[in-house]
């Protein structure tokens, strides 16, 4: 409360909002796993933008690619231009169209031009597009490729109530939840101050969290998100991109950033081991499918990174050309799905073949002219060259052929589900199921990092 206090102090004395923890946390922290806040975001009988403690209002992306968009709610929508200034009130449904030179929006209450409308429900009532009903409201502008740009402006708390059920079974024993919300709430916090002057801070889809809405919430991960309201993960006194995966399958991988480090991960999954087999068609076929046509596929081969997990990339030789196809490039060629993991290596089954290069060879040639060519063994007609010398003696001119693996089909064994870096979900769980704490948990995962609050690393409101 008293560095609450000296905040409110700093920032009636700089003009600037704190975004802070708030009311809606200590709400939800007293048993009601309901927001007090309105569904539009503001706190009753205080208007949002004049409170110095305003929660962070995160834009999440709901779409930038469709040229119409319709939005309804169970009451009427409030329609606001740019500045927020009212426009009136309007009947669901409301379509909104980009059209050349801005928007058309459009109800049974008449029709608007402009370019950038807010759309704010009626207390208690929510807005939906394309069947997920969101807490919050809606901006829609125009995109940079001539399409409607929807956001969800929604509180960070409620943004979670979206996120943590769907990233995590909210039934989970309650210590990894509340880490799983923990987690998800400092990569939104990250996400919003690096995204700051963008069009958005986060998109609504695996490319960053899983968000499903007001719809997709559920009692059990509401009280872990109030139970860890406001905190965050923090290095040297900034919020981490806490990146976290399925399952690691035994151990995570290490990242670009100093708390990202490979640590091991007891736990006990579906994802554990798997195996995939792969035909060269197959590759052959993903490959020309993401851009690369390699022919015929005639050599595989691996090369291994010191102290990776798996392999460092599949080296690939076809008939129009070479290809070096690294875990995360395989990965997005064959399926996400397919290739749970990037932890996996791989072997080949198949037989040997002549190489396509052919080397002429006269009489008066030393024998090691042969041999220079990497073939430990090579046919020359009726005679065979090995480890540089002649079995029978060659005197005529003759072409001779390098043998080499032609394999039929490509194994990769690995396991773990996901990229594999930070925090791993099946771990979480295995850790919470064994008595550790959410705490625990996370420090765990993330290398040298601090639990900190949201109000104590100075994100001042936008927000």
């Amino acid at each position: 409360m008293r560095l609450l206090q000296v905040l409110c102090f700093l920032t009636a004395l700089l003009g600037v909002g704190v975004v802070a923890a708030g009311p809606q946390c200590r709400a939800m922290a007293s048993g009601s796993v309901e927001a007090p806040s309105d569904a539009d975001g503001s706190v009753a009988g205080v208007p949002a933008s004049s409170r110095v403690d305003q929660p962070l209002i995160l834009r999440v992306l709901l779409s930038d690619s469709l040229p119409l968009v319709n939005v309804s709610s169970s009451g009427r929508v409030q329609v606001l231009d740019g500045e927020e200034k009212p426009l009136g009130e309007w009947v669901s449904p409301v379509s909104v169209e980009a059209r050349l030179g801005g928007l058309h929006l459009k109800s049974l209450s008449g029709d608007l031009q402009g370019a950038c409308f807010i759309l704010v429900p009626e207390k208690g009532a929510y807005l939906s597009c394309e069947d997920k009903k969101c807490r919050g409201r809606f901006r829609v502008d125009l995109s940079s490729k001539g399409a409607v740009l929807l956001l969800n402006l929604v509180e960070l708390e409620d943004y979670l109530r979206g996120v943590v059920p769907a990233e995590m079974p909210p039934l989970w024993a309650a210590e990894s939840v509340k880490a799983q919300a923990v987690a998800a709430r400092t990569y939104a916090v990250q996400r919003a101050r690096q995204n700051h002057d963008a069009p958005f801070d986060l998109y609504a889809t695996t490319a960053d969290q899983l968000y499903l809405g007001a719809g997709k919430e559920h009692p059990a991960s509401d009280a872990a998100i109030s139970a860890t309201c406001g905190k965050i993960v923090t290095y040297a006194g900034e919020p981490i991109v806490a990146y976290y995966h399925s399952a690691s399958g035994g151990r995570t991988r290490a990242g670009k950033l100093p708390y990202l480090m490979s640590v091991e991960s007891p736990e006990e999954s579906t994802h554990d081991s798997w195996r995939v087999e792969l035909s060269l068609e197959e590759l052959a076929s993903a490959l020309r499918k993401g851009g690369q046509d390699m022919g015929q596929l005639r050599v595989v081969s691996v090369s291994q990174d010191e102290g990776a997990l798996g392999i460092a990339a599949l080296q690939v030789r076809g008939s129009a050309g070479t290809a070096e196809l690294t875990p995360a490039r395989l990965r997005s060629l064959i399926g996400l799905d397919v290739i749970k993991s990037p932890s996996f290596s791989v072997e080949t089954e198949g037989g040997w073949g002549l190489s396509r290069e052919f080397r002429e060879i006269h009489h008066w040639m030393r024998v090691d002219a042969v041999s220079a060519y990497g073939e430990k063994e090579v046919k020359v007609r009726y005679c065979t060259v090995t480890s540089g010398k002649l079995t029978r003696p060659m005197y005529y001119t003759y072409y001779a052929a390098g043998v080499e693996q032609r394999p039929e089909k490509v194994i990769l064994l690995g396991g773990g589900y996901g990229h594999g870096v930070g925090m791993s979900q099946w771990g979480a769980k295995w850790m919470a199921e064994h008595g550790s704490t959410w705490e625990e948990i996370v420090k765990h995962y993330y290398t040298g990092v601090e639990i900190a609050d949201i109000t104590q690393i100075g994100v001042m409101g936008r927000l």
